[in-house]
């Protein structure tokens, strides 16, 4: 397993989890801003999307210092992949691929706010526009070379197969600093719901995953918190 020890601010942070509101009474429900906003964003079909528990793991990561040694841009990200359990899925598994843009820093006031010690540049995840990005550097052989790409995409697999998938559009990713500069990086991405398989042919909806992420004594990063904001919402 390849250790990152770069600084938190080019590591993948993006997972998928978010708590759920429960009542006793599907009226309440009905009425969380949540149920309401994805009526009014989707029609009678959008349901509140939520996720319940997860086992993700990052699957490579580039950081920018890496990129840049190899010719490449300011640029890092890299592939996150596991299980999930979310609502109107079940279980499934789980494939995220996302970069963002440390060389072109968000200069006015962000969109989101971080709840991590977060100390100043805020970078754009870059817009589905942007992908796939072709990285310089080679993580698993720790040197430069080709082949790990990021591509932008969300894919969601229920256990029986049938898919959702969706574009990665946009967010932010801001550094943090928990103990010692940029040990943490919270990341707010934007993705849009394009299509599915199966039951979820035809899907549409949205969701912006919030995550942070915190380097361990073992000097590799864990994700020590993640959700997926209010408002989420997934129509099929």
């Amino acid at each position: 397993m390849t250790t990152y020890r770069s600084a938190a601010f080019g590591f993948l942070s993006i997972a998928l989890l978010a708590g759920c509101t429960t009542s006793g009474d599907d009226r309440d429900a009905g009425l969380s801003p949540e149920a309401i906003t994805a009526v009014l964003s989707r029609g009678n079909d959008a349901r509140s999307l939520t996720l319940n528990h997860h086992a993700l793991a990052l699957n490579w990561g580039i950081t920018k210092s890496q990129e840049e040694g190899c010719g490449g841009t300011a640029i890092a990200g890299g592939d996150l992949g596991g299980s999930a359990v979310f609502s109107h899925l079940g279980y499934s598994s789980v494939s995220v691929s996302a970069a963002w843009d440390i060389g072109h820093l968000i200069t006015g006031s962000a969109r989101f706010k971080p709840q991590g010690p977060a100390s100043g540049p805020v970078a754009p995840v870059l817009g589905q526009s942007k992908y796939p990005y072709n990285f310089h550097y080679d993580p698993a052989n720790n040197k430069c070379g080709a082949g790990h790409v990021a591509t932008g995409k969300v894919v969601l697999v229920a256990a029986n197969g049938d898919q959702v998938r969706g574009d990665i559009t946009g967010g932010e990713t801001h550094k943090l600093d928990f103990i010692v500069d940029g040990d943490g990086v919270e990341t707010f991405a934007t993705v849009t719901v394009t299509d599915g398989t199966g039951r979820f042919a035809g899907a549409t909806g949205s969701f912006v995953v919030h995550s942070i992420a915190r380097l361990q004594p073992s000097l590799t990063f864990a994700i020590t918190f993640a959700e997926l904001l209010p408002g989420a919402t997934l129509g099929f």
